[in-house]
């Protein structure tokens, strides 16, 4: 039993437990089932009403203490402001008395008059004594005074009331206050305030209601903050807050403001009202309301002389009240009377029906009204009287104020709810668009238009327009009309940058075989300039017209007005006097397209008079077209009468009747375009009366202009072209010809005359002059030849622009040494020549043994040429001796013959150094320098480069040769060939040398980047190595049979055609050869194998598999690459069987003789013949016939195989799945009987052992 017991009490508590983990189960997945008889609980009490507060509310006056009594109001007096005095906008503040001798002491002073409220220590003791922080509490007639350099905290306990001493400011402040707590700061006294915050002073009032009825409650000349605090006035004869200074002292608290007077004021949060105003914001105030309840009975919520900026608030005013708020404005910096507001409330008087705007009593004209944002109820009305006229960009208001919406905004809405947006469709007053706004003013659209934005017209449109100092505007024209206004220019860009373009027209006109021009685009016109650019403005024309009736399509430079740049890409420019004119010293104008045509003067034209040169004018292409109409006058393509640069190197310029160029001042270098002069005769212009002939080029000096120095001169180079009816060229007065030099061109007149040394005249097989080098010449620069190289050397160096090219014109078999100064930028082309050293060398003092010796910041190119010594030069050591910036490009130096013995062919000390092409540095010995990275004196460094077009040969040594890595390099880039890289003893350890590319004789890995791969090549015991894809390329391709290629490091793909080459992979990048890959550490060899193709056996002969066989050592392969050998039994196919067809009887068999029969393979015709048997003989008569005698032919044996042993093999056990369902096509034997036993004996069982155990329990 007690066993049994157990067992059940066992089982009991798991059935507890699960019953436990059941019920939390449901708890978390099923909805619980209310209980029908809720819980009752006892409910709390309602909560009672507050008890009422003691302290009044902001809005309501308190009651007068006991102690006080009530003086009456005494409204402020007039006084004599000074100029910069701030009337007030419902009649002005009275000005305050001259504060007494005792008001006006130090704080000290007042401390010690003041009577202590009681017999406890005063709170002004608690200051004086040092006290951070101090609490009012209860009624307290006390005034206060923070000293300068103090931080104090007044807590203003509930209920509680700070009341002045008579006769002062309830709180003084000279140092930094906070107020908190809800209590009262009150004042009684005339001219007093509840607080004073003197200049340098910071007041933060986060609560607190300050109330007042004689003066300002609160008068600020600090810092100060409001955020919670009520400020309240009593009195309509002052304001409520005043921020700033009035204008005398008794009204600023003894102060005198200066020209640097900041004072400001920042209200966050609280509440205010009352007084003549709300809030005024005086003489060098800065207000920002960010948030509040602003209201007042009489005047404005707020006043404002100088700045202050709205973002948020609630503004109102009752019927007494002329406006919501008020704006003024005073010349002299302390009244600038500007007023943004960006968010808001505002509700005028009368129900919002009242003006929402009114400006201060002595305003003139200026300051803004701006507004973005808010919510406006009343009317905005303005007129002529106002200082301003509100301008409006957004917000929401009750009566429609379209009238003050600007420019790119709308007005939506209707019946007295009407909403700001911006204009983005287009109305018919439309004329401009920019960022997806329409504007009906073009200046509107540009003041609005974004750094670089593009303004559109849309329509056509009179008026003139000012692209100002910070703005940066594309103009598109879009095939409209921008007409000016007379007597100003169209469009005037002062400081600022203007591009004008028009998308419906080409980028140029089309000039026919008579200049007659076609062109249809949009117009810029006007009767004075079209365009006019200064105070370092600058304008470009890229498409589109210019059109000016009476002047200038385009003036770059004003007079006192500074300077303009003017750009002409394309478009054309149309002007009745000048296309382009420039002024100005530093003014330009620079033509690289478009057609710039004068009808009556000069298509380009500079101003003769005295002061106003300096300018650079640069024609390179365009059309430029003059024409002539007034008499006794001739046409001018370019006049150039002042000082200054004339560049023409394009484009055409066209005189009709005329000349082409005429110069009276400043210097002018031609070396392209082509120059036409048309007519005969002469005329004058611009202002001088010297008559000009049409000539081509024109330099009249005697005309005198102020700007004409002894140095100009007109040069002339190149591929210039002048053509004339007249002479090409002229001078006026006696001996000038040096005015014009002539070095290159073509000219439709001999100009001999003017052709400079070393250049001669040659007329060609069309009838024009050209210039060439004299003969015998050695070199030229352009057409002026020169008999050595020095001499051109030193003719660039005297140049202007220390820049030239000198031309090789033939071999050079004894050249001496050149010395190139610094500061050149200077070209050599040999031309294919070679340039043969044999001394005297160039150089130094006593080192003059350098075929070239190259001076630092010079920057020198040497193409396409050779450079050697001769045979027994005496004197040439070293063929280039570098300190200059210097690229070679196609040369070729050959090092042989150096004096001393052949080392360093090239030395570089100092520079930038470029190898370019097929450069190539050949020496005899692969053991011999040939060149250098020398660290030497003070130089600044030397970075030699092989750039990627490198192809040449370097069959010396590069020795590096500096112990400073960090500004001394060499870079091999390219695929070229080199002996090797060597350090010299004095080298760093760590030299500054990268290799990507190029052959190397010697072991360049030291330097290979990581980036680059590199093999390792050898073929029949030597070596070199490869590095970079171009060079392992061609290494592969031209791979010897028998060779071996290792693949050093990063990742390579070759094809190769050489046999029995082995490739090696022993770095760790991807190498495949014949799309092969090679794994890493591993290698294959390369046959060249053949494909022979696949044949079928037949019954003839024997066929075979597609295979590969090497061309070389004939080895075999099963597929492409090589990499499966195979035999030639392995591909080999066995002859197949023959394909008989049917036996034939040749010869019939008998029964005495014996027949034959064939066949024939119908593949190789192979004929098989066979016998066939005798017949038998016909069978005798039944009756005679024997007995046929038995068989002597054995029986089958009896099989001896052995019969199939029984299985010992176990039978498999029953499965524990259910059985199917027997069939029942009869009695089943076997197994099946005997296992339906035992299953039902384990059913039995089971049962009984189930009774058992219950009975047990029962028991």
């Amino acid at each position: 039993m007690k066993k049994a017991s157990k067992t059940l009490a066992v089982l009991l508590s798991v059935l507890l437990l699960f019953s436990f983990g059941t019920t939390v189960f449901a708890d978390e997945t099923t909805v619980p089932v209310s209980d029908p008889t809720p819980e009752v609980t006892s409910s709390p009490e309602p909560s009672t009403e507050p008890e009422p507060s003691e302290t009044p509310e902001a809005s309501e006056t308190p009651e007068a203490s006991p102690l006080e009594s009530p003086a009456p109001e005494i409204p402020e007096e007039e006084s004599s402001a000074p100029e910069t005095s701030t009337p007030e906008e419902d009649g002005t503040e009275s000005s305050a008395e001259t504060p007494s001798a005792e008001s006006s002491t130090a704080p000290a002073a007042l401390t010690a008059a003041k009577l202590a409220p009681t017999t406890e220590e005063s709170l002004q003791k608690q200051i004086d004594g040092g006290a951070g922080e101090i609490t009012v509490s209860g009624e307290v007639k006390e005034s206060l005074v923070i000293p300068k350099d103090r931080t104090v905290t007044i807590v203003l306990a509930d209920g509680a009331t700070l009341t002045n001493d008579d006769g002062e400011h309830t709180i003084e402040n000279h140092g930094t206050l906070t107020v908190t707590g809800s209590g009262t700061v009150k004042n009684t006294s005339s001219q007093c305030g509840a607080l004073a915050n003197y200049p340098g002073a910071t007041a933060n009032l986060n609560g607190g209601t300050f109330t007042g009825d004689k003066w300002y409650v609160i008068k600020n000349l600090g810092s100060m903050t409001i955020t919670g605090a009520s400020v309240i006035q009593n009195d309509s004869g002052s304001s409520n807050i005043a921020n700033g200074f009035y204008g005398n002292p008794g009204n600023d608290l003894g102060e005198t403001p200066s020209k640097n007077s900041v004072v400001t004021l920042i209200i966050n949060a609280g509440q205010f009202s009352g007084g003549m105003n709300t809030v005024k914001n005086d003489d060098y105030g800065v207000l920002t309301i960010n948030d509040g309840t602003f209201s007042n009975t009489s005047g404005p919520t707020v006043l404002n002389w100088n700045k202050t900026t709205i973002t948020g608030g609630n503004f109102s005013v009752n019927d007494g009240a002329s406006s919501v708020l008020a704006n003024g404005y005073i010349a002299g910096g302390a009244d600038e009377g500007q007023m943004p507001i960006t968010g808001g409330t505002f509700t005028a008087a009368n129900d919002g029906t009242g003006n929402l705007f009114s400006y201060g009593q002595g305003s003139t004209k200026g300051g803004f009204v701006k507004i973005s944002d808010g919510t406006f109820k009343g009317v905005i009305e303005t007129d002529s009287s106002y200082p301003y006229t509100p301008a409006i960009t957004g917000g929401s208001y009750t009566t429609d104020v379209s009238d003050y919406v600007e420019d790119g905004y709308t007005t939506t809405g209707s019946d007295g709810s009407f909403t700001i947006t911006d204009a983005t469709e287009p109305t018919e007053d439309s004329v401009a668009e920019t960022g997806g706004i329409y504007y009906k003013s073009v200046q509107n659209a540009i003041n609005a238009a974004e750094g670089g934005a593009t303004v559109t017209l849309v329509e056509n449109t009179t008026e003139n327009l000012t692209v100002s100092e910070g703005q940066n505007v594309v103009l598109d024209l879009n095939g409209n009309t921008l007409s000016g206004n007379t007597n100003a220019p169209t469009v005037t860009v002062n400081g600022g940058k203007l591009s004008v373009e028009d998308n419906t027209a080409a980028s140029a006109p089309s000039v026919d075989g008579s200049y007659k021009v076609s062109y249809a685009s949009g117009s810029i016109t006007g009767t004075q300039d079209a365009v006019v650019i200064f105070n370092n403005g600058s304008f470009t024309l890229e498409s589109g017209t210019l059109v000016s009736t009476k002047d200038c399509g385009v003036y770059a430079g004003a007079k006192n007005s500074g300077t303009g740049t003017a750009v002409i890409n394309g478009g054309y420019i149309q002007a009745r006097e000048y296309g382009v004119g420039v002024m100005m010293k530093g003014s330009s104008v620079t033509v690289n397209g478009g057609v710039i045509e004068a009808d009556d003067n000069a298509a380009v034209a500079g101003n003769g008079t005295d002061g106003v040169g300096g300018t650079t004018i640069n024609i390179s292409g365009g059309t430029l077209i003059s024409h002539i109409e007034s008499g006794g006058y001739i046409a001018c393509g370019i006049y150039h009468p002042q000082s200054g640069t004339l560049n023409v190197s394009g484009g055409t310029i066209y005189a009709d009747g005329g000349v082409g160029i005429l110069m009276r001042a400043g210097s002018a270098n031609i070396t392209g375009g082509e120059i036409i002069a048309t007519g005969n005769g002469s005329g004058k212009v611009g202002d001088s009366t010297v008559l000009n002939g049409h000539y081509g080029i024109l330099f009249d000096t005697s005309s005198n202009y102020p700007g004409m120095t002894a140095e100009d001169v007109v040069k002339i180079s190149g591929t210039a072209s002048v053509q004339s009816e007249e002479p090409s060229l002229s001078v006026t007065g006696t001996g000038t010809n040096h005015r014009i030099e002539v070095s290159g061109g073509t000219f439709s007149s001999d100009v001999t005359n003017f052709v400079v040394k070393g250049a001669e005249v040659y007329k060609d097989e069309n009838g024009n002059f050209g210039i060439r080098p004299k003969q015998n010449s050695a070199v030229a620069i352009n057409s002026v030849g020169y008999t050595t190289m020095q001499d051109a050397v030193n003719a660039i160096a005297t140049s202007e622009s220390k820049t030239g090219t000198i031309t090789v014109l033939k071999d050079i078999p004894d050249a001496t040494g050149v010395k190139v100064p610094e500061g050149l930028n200077l070209t050599i082309d040999f031309a294919d020549h070679t340039y043969t050293l044999s001394g005297p060398g160039a150089g130094s003092t006593n080192t003059e043994t350098n075929g070239f010796q190259l001076l630092k910041d010079s920057n020198i190119v040497f193409k396409n040429g050779t450079i050697n010594i001769a045979k027994n030069a005496n004197s040439i050591k070293r063929m280039v001796q570098n300190y200059a910036n210097l690229t070679l490009e196609n040369m070729r130096f050959e090092a042989a013959n150096q004096v001393g013995g052949e080392n360093y062919a090239l030395s570089f000390n100092n520079g930038d150094i470029v190898f370019k092409g097929n450069t190539s540095i050949i020496t005899t010995s692969d053991d011999t320098i040939a060149f250098d990275v020398c660290k030497f004196s003070n130089y600044e460094g030397v970075n030699v480069t092989f750039d990627d077009s490198y192809t040449g040969e370097i069959n010396g040594r590069i020795v590096y040769d500096s112990p400073d890595s960090s500004n001394w390099s060499l870079t091999v880039n390219g695929n070229g060939k080199f002996g090797g890289i060597d350090l010299s003893r004095t080298a760093t350890a760590e030299p500054n040398i990268s290799v990507t590319g190029g052959t190397f004789e010697s072991d360049p890995m030291a330097y290979v980047a990581d980036s680059s791969s590199a093999v390792r090549y050898t073929s029949n015991g030597q070596s070199h190595f490869a590095v970079g894809a171009a060079s392992i390329r061609d290494t592969a391709a031209q791979a010897a049979n028998d060779s071996a290629i290792d693949v050093l490091q990063g990742d390579v793909s070759v094809d190769i055609t050489a046999d029995n080459v082995t490739v090696s992979n022993s770095g760790k990048g991807t190498v495949s050869v014949n799309e092969t890959p090679v794994e890493s550490g591993s290698s294959m060899e390369v046959h060249r194998l053949e494909k022979v193709e696949a044949k079928a056996a037949t019954c003839k002969e024997e066929g075979h598999k597609a295979y590969y066989k090497c061309a070389d050592c004939g080895e075999l392969f099963e597929d492409a690459n090589g990499t499966i050998p195979t035999t030639a039994a392995a591909v080999t196919i066995p002859k197949t069987e023959h394909s008989f067809g049917e036996w034939e009887v040749t010869k019939p068999a008998t029964t005495t003789e014996k027949g034959e029969k064939q066949r024939t393979c119908s593949i190789c015709g192979l004929v098989e013949t066979a016998e066939i048997p005798l017949l038998d003989k016909p069978d005798p008569d039944p009756s005679t016939e024997p007995t046929p005698v038995p068989s002597t032919e054995p029986s089958a044996a009896p099989s001896t195989e052995p019969t199939a042993a029984p299985s010992t093999a176990p039978t498999a056990a029953p499965s524990a799945a259910p059985t199917e369902k027997p069939a029942t096509s009869g009695p089943q034997t076997g197994d099946e009987g005997v296992s339906a036993v035992w299953i039902a004996l384990l059913a039995i069982s089971g049962c009984a052992v189930t009774l058992l155990s219950v009975k047990r329990r029962k028991s």
